[in-house]
C-alpha cells in the first residue's frame, strides 16, 4: 500500500530545471510530494518555496531556493578526554558554522593543533528535524605513554664506545591532556644532559595553553648550562601552532673550563616558533609533512643575539609501498658583536642528527643537516631504509661537509618500537656505529 501510494505521489510531480510543479492542490498531497523531494534533494541548504497556483488544470509551482544555514547542534563522540572544559576548547572550531564551510580543512587544523590527534576528525550532517541540523563528530584522540632508550655502539681504536639517552613520556595522568616528558643522555662519562618538558594545551580551561622547557648540560667538564623557556601557546589560521615565550639561561665555565677560554655567559630574550604536524604516526610515519620554524631574540651579556631554527621533515608513500623521507635541520645562532661564546655553540652529531658519528662529535655557532631516506614498507608495522646525512657547517652543503650513510630496520607495534641501524661515515672508513632505539608503550 505505501510503494503503491509512493508511486502514485511520483505521478503527480513533474521536474524542470529550477521548478517543480505538483499536479495536484491537495493539501496533503503536495506535503507528501515535498517531504519526497526534499529527501531527494540530500542538502540540508535548499528548500521549496511556492510560486504560484492553477486551477483547470489544478497545479502547484516550486522554485528551489537555497539559503545559508547554521548549524543548529553539535553531536561530539571523543575518545580517552573527559574532561568537559578540555572537549569545549577542542570543538570550540566547530561552532557557529555555517553548512557550506569546509570541514574538512577545520579538521585538519584540529589536528595540526593537538599532538594526541593524528587523523581528521569524521564528520557527517544529521537532520534533527524539519528545520534543524546537526554537526556530528568523532574525535579519535590517543594518548600514549612511553619509556626508550637509545644505545650507540661503535668501535675505536678496537675499543667499543657505549653512549645512551631515555626518555620517559606520560600523557593525560592528570585528564587535562597535558604531557611529561623527561630525558637523560649519556655522551661519555664527562658529558650529561638532563631536559624537562612538561605541557598543559587548556589550563583550567582556558584558551591559551602553557608550557615550561628545563635544560641542564654539562658538556666535557668544560662548562655547564641551565637554561630555561616559559611559553605560552595558541592556534591562529596564519601561523597554526604558535608559541610566544620568554627565554632565561646561564653557562658557567669550570675550572679547567676557564683555562680553555670559556667565560661565563647569561643570556635573556624572548622566542617565536609557528608549527604544524600533518603526520600520520608519531613513532612510524609514512605520509604527511612536519614543519617548525622557531626565532629567538634577545641579550647575552652586552650584545644582541639572534637563534633560528628550521625543522622540517615530509613524508610520501610512493607506488608498489616505496616510502621517501626527506628531512631537513638547520640550527643558527647570530650575534650583533660578531662574537659568540663557545659555551652557546650548538653540538651535533650522532643517533638524533647525524648518524655514523659520536655523540654531539661536532660544534659549531650554525649547522645545517639534509636527510634522504628512500625505503620499503614490508607491512603495517615493518620497514626497512637506506638512509644519508649531509651536514655542513656553511651554506654549501658539499664544502666541508660530514656524511653519514647505512641502513636500518624499523618495526612499530601496539606495545613497542625498534629501531636498528647500521651506520659509517665518510671520514672515516673503518669506523661503524649502531644505533638501537627501544620504545616501551604503556
Amino acid at each position: 500500500m505505501l510503494i503503491f501510494r509512493f508511486l502514485l505521489l511520483i505521478g503527480f510531480i513533474l521536474c524542470q530545471e529550477g521548478k517543480i510543479i505538483i499536479k495536484s492542490l491537495e493539501k496533503q498531497l503536495i506535503k507528501d510530494s515535498l517531504r519526497i523531494l526534499y529527501n531527494d534533494l540530500n542538502n540540508y541548504e535548499s528548500y521549496y518555496e511556492l510560486e504560484s497556483f492553477t486551477y483547470n488544470p489544478n497545479a502547484s509551482y516550486y522554485n528551489i531556493k537555497n539559503k545559508s544555514k547554521s548549524i543548529d547542534s553539535l553531536i561530539v563522540k571523543i575518545k580517552s578526554i573527559k574532561n568537559k572544559s578540555i572537549i569545549d576548547q577542542i570543538i570550540s572550531p566547530y561552532l557557529n558554522l555555517q553548512i557550506n564551510d569546509d570541514f574538512n580543512d577545520i579538521g585538519m587544523n584540529v589536528i595540526s593543533r593537538y599532538y594526541f590527534f593524528t587523523e581528521p576528525p569524521y564528520h557527517d550532517l544529521k537532520l534533527i528535524d524539519s528545520s534543524k541540523v546537526g554537526l556530528e563528530i568523532y574525535l579519535n584522540s590517543i594518548f600514549e605513554n612511553y619509556a626508550s632508550a637509545i644505545i650507540g655502539l661503535s668501535e675505536n681504536s678496537n675499543k667499543w664506545d657505549l653512549t645512551g639517552e631515555f626518555t620517559v613520556h606520560i600523557e593525560n595522568y592528570l585528564n587535562q591532556a597535558e604531557f611529561l616528558d623527561v630525558y637523560w643522555r649519556k655522551t661519555d662519562s664527562l658529558s650529561h644532559l638532563f631536559k624537562f618538558d612538561v605541557l598543559f594545551p587548556h589550563p583550567l580551561g582556558n584558551k591559551i595553553g602553557v608550557n615550561w622547557k628545563y635544560n641542564f648540560e654539562s658538556i666535557n667538564k668544560l662548562y655547564t648550562k641551565v637554561e630555561n623557556r616559559y611559553i605560552l601557546k595558541t592556534f591562529s589560521n596564519l601561523f597554526d601552532n604558535m608559541e610566544l615565550g620568554y627565554i632565561k639561561g646561564e653557562t658557567k665555565p669550570t675550572l679547567v673550563g676557564k683555562n680553555n677560554n670559556y667565560v661565563k655567559n647569561s643570556f635573556r630574550g624572548f622566542l617565536f616558533t609557528s608549527a604544524k604536524d600533518s603526520r600520520n604516526n608519531r613513532f612510524l610515519p609514512t605520509k604527511g609533512s612536519f614543519f617548525k620554524n622557531e626565532i629567538d631574540i634577545g641579550l647575552q651579556n652586552q650584545s644582541t643575539f639572534v637563534q633560528i631554527i628550521n625543522n622540517l621533515s615530509m613524508h610520501r608513500i610512493l607506488k608498489n609501498k616505496i616510502l621517501l623521507n626527506v628531512k631537513y635541520l638547520f640550527k643558527g645562532l647570530f650575534d650583533s658583536n660578531g662574537n659568540i661564546p663557545k659555551s652557546l655553540y650548538h653540538n651535533y652529531g650522532g643517533a638524533s642528527t647525524l648518524r655514523g658519528f659520536k655523540e654531539n662529535q661536532f660544534s659549531s655557532s650554525s649547522f645545517q643537516i639534509l636527510t634522504l631516506e628512500p625505503g620499503i614498507s614490508i607491512n603495517s608495522t615493518s620497514q626497512i631504509r637506506l638512509f644519508v646525512d649531509f651536514a655542513s657547517k656553511t651554506v654549501d652543503f658539499f664544502d666541508k661537509y660530514q656524511a653519514g650513510y647505512g641502513f636500518g630496520f624499523y618495526q612499530s607495534n601496539k606495545n613497542s618500537l625498534i629501531h636498528i641501524e647500521y651506520a659509517m661515515n665518510n671520514l672515516s672508513s673503518n669506523n661503524a656505529k649502531i644505533h638501537f632505539k627501544f620504545v616501551s608503550k604503556f
